[in-house]
């Protein structure tokens, strides 16, 4: 009885294993489309893609921030005189947390998240701006928060991004900012 299973599950895998041999020239076929500034790119020098929990794919450059929603670009740039628009142009990393929120590492030293409901950007004002600090990197905490990687050590930011508490090599316990 187990050798007619056997052989049972064998012909079977040959035949779909044919089968799929037989549409792999179709399914090779991948579409690639090169997309630039006419289509919404804000620069050519991309340093960062992210996705973020409602679907939407981000693309960080040196000269601003695009949203791609599947069929067309939404750019965002920085403009000083403008509460919730970009702090910085030149952007380092993005970051999709578990949340499905977007947060953004900036040149100048600001770090940010994008605000879903309201379509702008909030900085988080304890890391933002010290260029001392010099934002490298950022990820998950096992918490539910960010960690940080800058010069000066790893920074923890909650999960709300009002609290960060930096964690340095020198000292064993987290300094309070």
């Amino acid at each position: 009885m187990a050798a007619a299973w056997l052989g049972c599950w064998l012909c079977s895998v040959l035949i779909w294993g044919q089968a799929w041999a037989d549409n792999w020239p179709t399914m090779a076929d991948t579409v690639f489309r090169r997309y630039t500034h006419e289509q919404g790119i804000p620069h050519p020098v991309v340093t960062s893609i992210a996705q973020t929990g409602d679907g939407f794919i981000w693309i960080g450059t040196e000269n601003g921030l695009a949203r791609w929603d599947g069929y067309r670009f939404r750019q965002y740039a920085a403009d000083s005189g403008e509460p919730g628009n970009l702090p910085g142009n030149s952007i380092i990393q993005l970051h999709g947390d578990r949340r499905g929120r977007l947060w953004l590492l900036f040149n100048n030293g600001m770090i940010a998240r994008h605000d879903a409901q309201r379509d702008q950007f909030v900085p988080v004002p304890a890391l933002s701006g010290n260029p001392a600090l010099r934002l490298t990197t950022i990820t998950d905490a096992a918490d539910g928060g960010l960690l940080v990687g800058t010069a000066a050590g790893l920074a923890r930011v909650s999960e709300d991004g009002l609290k960060v508490v930096l964690l340095t090599d020198t000292q064993y316990g987290p300094i309070d900012r």
